[in-house]
């Protein structure tokens, strides 16, 4: 479950394409993503300064990814 990162602008932060992307943190809210409509709606409600963080996995192994919008 998750969404597959097929295009990116997040390489300065370390999203890779092929990363499959499972949950999102903002501002210490846990939301599973488990389609691109899960995606979008999360993605959609982010605002400048907030703190967001993604569990992916990569290549078999999970990377936690985070930085402030």
């Amino acid at each position: 479950k998750g969404v597959i990162v097929r295009q990116t602008k997040g390489m300065v932060l370390g999203i890779r394409e092929g990363d499959v992307i499972t949950t999102i943190f903002v501002n210490g809210r846990r939301y599973n993503i488990e389609s691109v409509k899960d995606w979008n709606s999360v993605v959609s409600k982010i605002k400048r300064g907030d703190y967001v963080a993604l569990y992916v996995y990569r290549k078999g192994g999970k990377a936690l990814i985070s930085f402030v919008y």
